[in-house]
């Protein structure tokens, strides 16, 4: 799973731990890949691409692979669309510049790859309208993208843990009351959510938010009951993920704060 194994226990980092931390919203739509974009050709996403931000790379080849594109190139592009952004700006202007500087906190922050130098295609589709990016649950796909790494890491399919660095330098201790409620609206608003034990969705990825075997980093006690429950549920979970992979579509249901987790 995606857990540390400490002198007192299992710890890890948690959908508290990100919106907490960097106020990433936890509830909503989720981050899926809609069926349709899975057959999408590398010439297709550079049509998209052009459409909604402007940037037309030469050819085919300014990709890696079918769907990533080099963080470089969408910093030269911006330098050329508009040196500043003042009243006089052409509206279409305005949304290409925000959709691409959304491609390189995605590449670069959120979603970084272990070179730091490529942004998927695959989010265009979140960019499509711009007003809906509130709506999705990007603290979700944000701590499903990190376990993904994390157990490619752990495997030895790669050497470097492509992640949001931070979350990885975490102190094991609960958050205590006081320090939650001085934090801003935004970065509590979910506390029901954090301690769920729900799927993470990204992309076309899937992972499982195991609070069943933290319970102790929600201030709760640790019974062995439930630790049993979680490591029989390991391997199921492990085995359906490809199933889930190849049946999410974008009609996912939206995960709410009706969701309760085993702690509740």
């Amino acid at each position: 799973m995606h857990t540390f194994y400490l002198p007192i226990g299992e710890a890890t980092i948690t959908l508290q731990d990100v919106e907490v931390m960097y106020g990433l919203p936890v509830d909503g739509h989720p981050v899926a890949m809609p069926h349709a974009m899975r057959e999408q050709t590398g010439l297709q996403y550079l049509d998209i691409l052009q459409r909604l931000t402007g940037l037309q790379p030469p050819e085919e080849t300014a990709l890696v692979g079918a769907s990533r594109l080099q963080l470089t190139t969408v910093r030269q592009h911006l330098e050329a669309l508009h040196p500043d952004i003042t009243d006089d700006t052409p509206e279409l202007h305005i949304h290409w510049y925000t959709r691409l500087l959304l491609l390189l906190m995605f590449g670069g922050v959120l979603f970084p790859n272990s070179s730091g130098n490529l942004v998927s295609l695959r989010f265009l589709h979140h960019l499509e309208r711009l007003n809906d990016l509130p709506q999705y649950n990007w603290g979700v796909a944000v701590l499903g993208y990190l376990y993904m790494q994390m157990c490619r890491a752990s495997m030895g399919t790669q050497r470097d843990v492509a992640r949001l660095l931070p979350l990885l330098q975490f102190i094991w201790r609960p958050y205590n009351d006081e320090l939650i409620a001085g934090l801003p609206d935004y970065c509590s608003v979910n506390q029901i959510m954090w301690s769920s034990s729900i799927p993470l969705m990204f992309l076309d990825i899937v992972e499982h938010h195991a609070t069943e075997r933290v319970l102790r980093q929600f201030g709760r006690p640790q019974l062995k009951k439930q630790l049993e429950r979680a490591l029989k549920l390991l391997h199921p979970v492990q085995k359906k993920q490809l199933k889930w992979r190849a049946e999410l579509k974008i009609s996912a249901p939206k995960v709410t704060s009706s969701s309760r987790g085993i702690g509740h």
